[in-house]
């Protein structure tokens, strides 16, 4: 077994196996345990009159394939011994994955917030849906801006002066 004694980037081959082992592994089973978590979920929810489970099962399956492929190869990739910068790199490939589908899950949450709200009022007054939408703008807002300033955060810039201006921003809108 000659071969698997040969090094690559630092590495053993039979440690780049076990990478990439690890690597679908973990992948198999974040994929599993989602669709066992759904499916363990929709057998509930059928009795009870509470939405919240529904909500849950909805966040469940909109979990995005990328988003368990970057966690897998962050997973796989501490098995390995790697340069700074690339293990830098794969570390900050899966925060933005983490963030982007932790926004697409919060963007999900503010939409059954706004459309539980609009359902309050039956007679579908125009000041509670343009209230409605007024309020899912501003919240989405909300949202991406501090989606981005945690990416900013974690790529090491430094973000105080931008959170500052945006107090004093806030301050001067209200």
């Amino acid at each position: 077994m000659e071969f698997l004694s040969q090094t690559w980037f630092g590495n053993l081959l039979r440690a780049w196996f076990l990478a990439l082992a690890l690597t679908i592994a973990a992948l198999a089973m974040l994929r599993g345990l989602r669709n066992l978590t759904v499916r363990r979920l929709q057998h509930v929810a059928h009795d009870t009159t509470t939405q919240l489970d529904d909500l849950a099962i909805s966040l469940l399956r909109s979990s995005r394939s990328w988003f368990f492929l970057a966690i897998s190869i962050y997973i796989g990739a501490l098995s390995l011994t790697l340069p700074g910068t690339l293990e830098d790199f794969i570390r900050i490939a899966a925060i933005f994955t983490l963030l982007l589908q932790a926004a697409l899950w919060a963007n999900q949450l503010i939409e059954y917030g706004l459309q539980r709200y609009a359902r309050q009022s039956l007679d579908a007054e125009t000041d509670r849906q343009n209230t409605v939408a007024i309020l899912g703008l501003a919240s989405r807002i909300v949202l991406w801006s501090i989606i981005l300033l945690l990416a900013l955060d974690n790529l090491g810039v430094e973000i105080s002066g931008l959170l500052t201006g945006l107090g004093i921003g806030g301050i001067a809108i209200a």
